[in-house]
């Protein structure tokens, strides 16, 4: 955690929630990018044994890139909040 000054604590003080809620995002988003993997993995391997149709391997694909864009956007949203706080 990053350390301030008590004169500038209270100043930041949105900025250190913006942060703190960044940080939990970004441990959400990074889960469900993990459980999207799995289960696009676990459908491909429906598929192959043809349990399950190439629709339901591109829905878990999109699934996926989905819960990876957000991740994506959540680091960016954190790296923000981290940069405001420091300047």
């Amino acid at each position: 955690m990053i350390q301030l000054h008590p004169s500038r604590y209270a100043a930041n003080l949105p900025v250190l929630d913006a942060l703190h809620t960044a940080d939990r995002v970004v441990g959400a988003t990074a889960l469900n990018v993990t459980q999207a993997q799995k289960a696009a993995d676990m459908t491909q391997a429906n598929y192959n044994l043809g349990a399950a149709t190439s629709l339901d391997v591109l829905d878990a694909q999109a699934a996926l890139t989905l819960a990876e864009s957000l991740h994506v956007q959540a680091l960016h949203d954190h790296a923000n909040a981290r940069a405001t706080l420091r300047w």
